[in-house]
């Protein structure tokens, strides 16, 4: 039997009938001759000491259980030899690093909040997967932990291109330099989005609400900023059931415009269904609007002597529907048009014959409106069945 030079990239599983028919090779770190132990992952086999099945069988892992039964009676015992080794359907690569899980060898390639290193990020999706799979609760716990880390800093990304090289060039020279660095920027953002979505999809499976949760925000910045890849957003939400991402992605696309949507489902970037729901959510909140404009939102009577504030509040909103601003806003754009509903009471313009009590209320109540309008995003792009 011959010892392994590279990791076998195979994404077969062994079984124990399978081990005489293939040939197994023995992993050249961590299969010690004086181990108690052999596993066999993929085609590579491991032979663990006492101190590596010990810390395998931490934290009531599911090694705990299976190394705690009983010695064999009428057969040989799993994982005794070559020929009899305890077989796991995982990668080597990745029963590598449950065995010697120790948090210094992982963290000491850096997280991204020190100089935006994510020379660790792969190891420490493949160590949450494992660890989550095995059921080492402090382990996980720990890594999902610095996950939760890795998302506070607004917009940690992979190191980009420097346009510094551009200096000196004519101005062709430089407009394809320059061309060439915001192709580098896109391939930046993508493996930024791919990364956020493994992440996403860590948080899922093991089920880590503070995870979720803060992934959810980031993704939510980053759908906020010029350019956003929307569909890439509209796809993500809808398949892990996400109603506040899919819902401000599906509005931000709305309100570029019909032109926009068709363009890309003509390129196939948006599917059919999905354009059917911008045009449903289009139409939803522009009905939302309507019903707004005509109906002036209700604040509480005034109670302060001489002042008459509901009706002079009715009045004020049927003048503000006229505004010139609000009206040049896209027609579903019912958050836009909150918002500067919201500016023209802040400055108080043609309210000022109000009670300031009231114009408080009034103010507490368009700010719940734009709340409540934000949280229910993405019920105006369910279509009815």
């Amino acid at each position: 039997m011959s010892d392994i030079t590279e990791e076998d990239s195979s994404s077969s599983l062994f079984s124990p009938s399978d081990c005489h028919s293939h040939s197994l090779v023995r992993d050249p770190e961590y299969y010690f001759e004086d181990g108690n132990v052999v596993i066999l992952v993929q085609n590579v086999l491991f032979k663990v000491i006492k101190v590596h099945k010990s810390r395998l069988s931490k934290d009531s892992s599911t090694f705990e259980a299976m190394f705690g039964l009983p010695p064999e009676t009428e057969r040989v015992a799993e994982g005794f030899d070559d020929d009899n080794p305890v077989v796991l359907g995982d990668t080597s690569g990745q029963f590598r690093i449950v065995n010697l899980v120790r948090p210094h060898e992982i963290i000491k390639a850096s997280t991204p909040g020190a100089g935006h290193d994510w020379s660790a990020f792969e190891r420490f999706c493949d160590l949450a997967q494992m660890v989550h799979k095995y059921c080492f609760r402090s382990t996980e716990a720990w890594v999902l932990s610095t996950f939760v880390q890795w998302l506070k800093p607004t917009r940690l990304i992979p190191p980009r291109i420097s346009t510094t090289a551009t200096t000196g060039l004519n101005s062709n020279g430089t407009a394809t330099a320059l061309n060439r660095s915001s192709e580098h920027m896109a391939v930046a953002d993508k493996v930024l989005l791919e990364r956020l979505r493994r992440i996403l999809e860590l948080s899922v499976l093991c089920e880590e609400t503070e995870l979720h949760n803060a992934i959810v925000q980031r993704l939510q910045e980053e759908l906020g900023l010029p350019n956003a890849d929307l569909p890439w957003f509209i796809m993500l939400g809808e398949h892990h059931n996400i109603p506040t991402l899919t819902g401000t992605a599906y509005y931000a696309l709305m309100v570029q415009g019909q032109d926009r949507w068709i363009a890309l489902t003509k390129e196939g970037t948006l599917s059919n269904p999905q354009l059917s729901k911008l045009h449903y959510g289009y139409y939803a909140l522009v009905s939302l609007w309507e019903k707004y404009r005509t109906m002036p939102p209700v604040i509480p009577s005034c109670t302060h002597y001489g002042h008459n504030c509901r009706q002079r509040w009715q009045t004020y909103w049927k003048d503000l529907m006229k505004d010139d601003h609000i009206m040049a806003k896209f027609p579903a754009d019912v958050l836009g048009r909150l918002e500067m509903v919201l500016s023209q009471l802040y400055s108080y313009n043609g309210i000022m014959d109000m009670h300031q009590e009231c114009r408080s209320l009034a103010v507490s109540t368009i700010k719940n409106m734009l709340s409540e309008a934000k949280m229910n995003l993405a019920s105006n792009f369910e279509l009815s069945v």
